[in-house]
């Protein structure tokens, strides 16, 4: 059996040149969403994975506008003053954020995806909220009602869940019990039939994308991307955990764009906290996702395929002034490399 997992990173306004290079690869091949097992999304990666693997590829062009990520970091002059231009609080509320995604995912549970979803976060601290224990709990895969009986025989979550329906959620909930009493990364995904699959998919996005000091936290915990920015390791260990083989997994690694960042400091310089804190954050992620994408082809060899085009300058996580020059990078990209990997994956 072959497992085509899309994994999308977290960047923020940079979205906006995910999506675009995604849709350059469907209008190469329309039917590519049809073929992937398992939508995979960090933070902002988060809210496309979702519309996808919810089936509003159609409204995601609604979702991923310019206007709406500029509302998404926007902030009243009040709120600017009252968080001290974000020294006190976040530098943005989320509320902006939380509206639209309620607007397109609705009230649907994890459980209620007709596609299988995987969102990392991180939790701060043992009180984060736990998994609604039992809501909307199916016996059935896919999760949902939103494809027909016949499309469910046929689906590939179907067979994953069959394959691997010896694995219960008492394993994986004692292993996050042993790390209960300090911060660890939390994991909502609806590939096997365990209580989180009744958390809202809102829920698990608003968690995934709440990069500290930009945003709150939210349910105590923090944006995915502090410890997996790229998502492909986490779901490639989780699918080898479930049971699948290496050689039966592919994964297409959308980035949302390398930036040439680097501290220029000579080698033995003593940094302290004022010149850290600014670029602290940038470099976690970045350093993550690099790192993954590193660790992940070791495992997969070829059939770990990475798109991340080279921006031409710092485009920060909340500059959504730069969309144009996203746009363009997205569109110049070249995608031969991408279309001969899909050709290829398909012999």
């Amino acid at each position: 059996m072959r497992y085509l997992i899309l994994s999308l990173d977290g960047g923020g306004a940079r979205l906006l040149l995910q999506w675009t290079l995604l849709k350059r690869i469907l209008g190469q091949y329309p039917d590519f969403l049809k073929e992937v097992t398992v939508f995979a999304g960090t933070s902002a990666g988060a809210i496309l994975a979702s519309a996808l693997a919810s089936g509003l590829e159609n409204e995601a062009d609604e979702i991923i506008t310019y206007e709406n990520m500029r509302k998404v970091f926007e902030r009243r002059a009040t709120y600017k003053i009252s968080s001290l231009g974000g020294l006190v609080k976040s530098k943005y509320p989320n509320r902006n954020l939380r509206r639209l995604l309620e607007t397109h995912l609705k009230d649907a549970t994890l459980d209620q995806v007709p596609r299988a979803l995987f969102i990392p976060a991180f939790a701060v601290n043992s009180n984060h909220l736990p998994p609604v224990h039992g809501a909307g709990k199916k016996e059935s895969y896919p999760p949902g009602d939103a494809v027909s009986e016949e499309e469910k025989q046929e689906s590939e979550q179907k067979k994953l869940a069959a394959q691997f329906e010896h694995i219960g959620a008492a394993g994986a909930s004692a292993s996050l019990q042993r790390r209960c009493e300090r911060w660890h990364p939390v994991f909502y995904h609806n590939l096997i039939d365990t209580d989180d699959r009744g958390v809202k998919v809102v829920e698990a996005v608003m968690k995934s994308t709440a990069a500290p000091t930009y945003f709150p936290l939210d349910g105590n915990c923090v944006d995915g991307g502090v410890v997996h920015n790229n998502p492909s390791l986490a779901m490639l260990t989780h699918l080898l955990a479930l049971g699948a083989a290496p050689e039966e997994i592919y994964i297409l690694s959308l980035g949302t764009g390398e930036m040439p960042r680097e501290l220029h400091v000579c080698d033995d310089a003593s940094l302290g906290l004022l010149k850290w804190v600014t670029c602290i954050l940038d470099m976690i992620m970045d350093g993550n996702q690099e790192a993954i994408s590193q660790s992940v082809h070791q495992i997969l060899g070829n059939r770990f395929h990475r798109v991340e085009p080279l921006l031409s300058k710092d485009i920060a996580l909340d500059d959504v002034s730069e969309h144009a020059e996203m746009m363009r990078v997205a569109n110049e990209y070249d995608l031969t490399e991408t279309f001969e990997w899909i050709e290829w994956i398909n012999q």
